[in-house]
């Protein structure tokens, strides 16, 4: 099975400290024609840049730790992960109590105001069936968002990564422990 979580970890990594920090160069039509065009790609990074690579990597190396199998590239889910991303950079869902895993309702989906509760949790895990051919839950996690609005600032995968694990609830998505 795929794993949503690193499709948007990376992918929210990537596009809100790249891509935005280049004053949203590309385009949301662009971004998301590109990734729709990588999913019918054999690649098994399906058009990841090289720190989204990055990440991958450290988190397969740290799920081998636990004895779980490496996690599989899938272009569904990444086109979510990147659909998802550019919908937080541009129309900035996270309003009213909401975080990250917020989702506007400026798309083609069920708008979502994540609040800590977890009271929208199924409207977060469903994202992947609900835009995509993928038919799972996904699970996210994202790091360096926050600060999306900081144009000037990076995130270092090794950074985001050694976060994640030093995080209870993001470290449990990650090696699927708990509800996970």
């Amino acid at each position: 099975m795929y794993y949503f979580v690193t499709m948007l970890a990376l992918c929210l990594f990537c596009y809100s400290s790249t891509t935005y920090g280049r004053r949203l160069k590309d385009s949301y039509d662009t971004l998301i024609s590109s990734r729709q065009a990588s999913a019918n790609q054999s690649s098994s990074f399906h058009g990841m840049n090289t720190k989204e690579k990055e990440i991958f990597t450290l988190i397969n190396n740290y799920r081998r730790q636990y004895g779980l199998p490496t996690l599989q590239a899938s272009a569904n889910l990444d086109y979510v992960a990147h659909t998802h991303a550019v919908d937080a950079v541009q129309n900035s869902p996270a309003v009213n109590g909401g975080n990250a895993h917020s989702w506007s309702n400026k798309g083609n989906w069920k708008p979502v105001i994540y609040t800590p509760d977890h009271r929208q949790a199924q409207l977060m895990w469903s994202k992947p069936s609900e835009i995509s051919n993928y038919k799972y839950y996904g699970f996210e996690i994202a790091r360096g968002f926050g600060d999306y609005r900081d144009r000037d600032r990076t995130v270092d995968p090794v950074q985001s990564v050694n976060a994640w694990k030093n995080s209870p609830a993001h470290n449990d998505v990650i090696i699927q422990r708990g509800a996970f």
